[in-house]
């Protein structure tokens, strides 16, 4: 029983061993979101590094999110407006810092359960990695509903331009 313990525990270090030299991530995902009774279906890229992240949103229409902390600033296509909400999931952590921001409750069917440490982290989430140890799905629920994200066509280490993970009024138009 304590080998298992010891094995569960450290499915985290090994995520961040494996990434340790990893400085940014970028993929492709799909999003299955039910809330309040009705399913809507996401598609985008995610682009993250250690203390941000950023997702475009494709379908079912545009718009770009950026995470700092555990906020999120949503700029809308449709509205040309910019929200601020708190965050479900801060995706860095899970890639970057997931021993640090996650204990693990149990596994089951490459299903790997976590618990946010702190409060500001989210949501429990179940996460099923990859060989490479990068997340392939995320599932998670919350008060109203609950989703699954399925990750994609990984590019790693990739270079951005300063402005890349920020969002202000003056560059909200540049996204179009």
């Amino acid at each position: 029983m304590l080998l298992l313990l010891f094995l569960i525990s450290s499915i985290l270090n090994q995520v961040s061993a494996n990434l340790n030299s990893v400085t940014s991530i970028e993929c492709a995902f799909t999003e299955v979101l039910t809330f309040n009774g009705d399913t809507l279906n996401f598609t985008g890229s995610v682009y993250a590094i250690r203390d941000k992240a950023r997702i475009d949103v494709y379908t079912p229409e545009k718009e770009v999110m950026f995470f700092k902390g555990d906020s999120v600033f949503v700029w809308r296509e449709k509205t040309g407006q910019i929200y601020r909400s708190k965050t479900p999931i801060v995706f860095y952590n899970v890639l970057f810092s997931p021993a640090i921001s996650y204990r693990v409750d149990s596994t089951s069917s490459n299903w790997t359960h976590l618990s946010p440490v702190k409060d500001e982290f989210g949501y429990p989430i179940s996460v099923r990695f990859n060989k490479s140890f990068l997340p392939e799905k995320i599932n998670f629920v919350q008060e109203s509903g609950g989703g699954t994200f399925t990750f994609n066509s990984y590019k790693l280490n990739k270079t951005y331009g300063e402005k890349f993970f920020s969002l202000d009024f003056s560059t909200a138009d540049k996204l179009k």
